[in-house]
């Protein structure tokens, strides 16, 4: 179905034009879920998890059942998100240790958000 769609408005092509960061949510979601099912595109899906899990966190924090429970999100697409996830912890982890943690308020709060957020998760 995206394949019908304008290029520019294809989430991979829209990544490699204009940056990840101007893909939506659901745009993002759908790159990795990489195909929608029948009458639903990738980005139908993802803007179907967003309903459903809130936000882009209640995505992120979701267990294996719980989205397995949407129709065209399975095990591949949740280790994806458990990677990329991963991926981001580590990424902030390192630049973390690249600078003195306390040396300015914006390295202190995301160093504090991360640690938050794993002892949340992990716990």
């Amino acid at each position: 179905m995206i394949k019908e769609w304008p290029v520019i408005e294809q989430p991979r092509e829209k990544l490699l034009e204009q940056g990840a960061a101007r893909l939506s949510d659901a745009e993002l979601l759908a790159i990795f879920l990489g195909r929608g099912v029948q009458g639903q595109s990738a980005v139908d899906v993802g803007r179907k998890m967003l309903n459903q899990f809130t936000n882009l966190r209640g995505v992120l924090d979701a267990n294996l059942k719980q989205c397995c429970e949407v129709k065209g999100v399975g095990k591949v697409a949740y280790c994806l998100f458990q990677a990329a996830q991963e991926l981001s912890r580590r990424y902030m982890q390192q630049t973390l240790n690249r600078h003195t943690v306390f040396a300015n308020p914006t390295v202190t709060r995301d160093y504090l958000s991360m640690q938050l957020r794993r002892s949340y998760c992990c716990s």
